[in-house]
């Protein structure tokens, strides 16, 4: 499992923001949302193996305005 290689595709209000196309375990993405609207948004997670497997998941947060 952990020598499969995969591709990881993150958007935000289910717009494009960032792939890396050679993922690996563990996995750490920090998203930043400095400039992003407050109140509610989607990130979404997308991870293709190369064998054809496939998945993803949508998380809704929170943003709050910083002091």
């Amino acid at each position: 499992m952990f020598d499969q290689r995969f591709e990881v595709v993150y958007y935000v209000d289910f717009v494009f923001l960032y792939e890396e196309e050679l993922g690996y375990v563990p996995f750490t993405w920090k998203w930043d949302p400095k400039g992003v609207n407050e109140g509610v948004h989607y990130i979404t997670v997308m991870l293709r193996g190369y064998e054809g497997h496939f998945g993803s998941a949508t998380m809704k947060v929170y943003v709050k305005p910083s002091k």
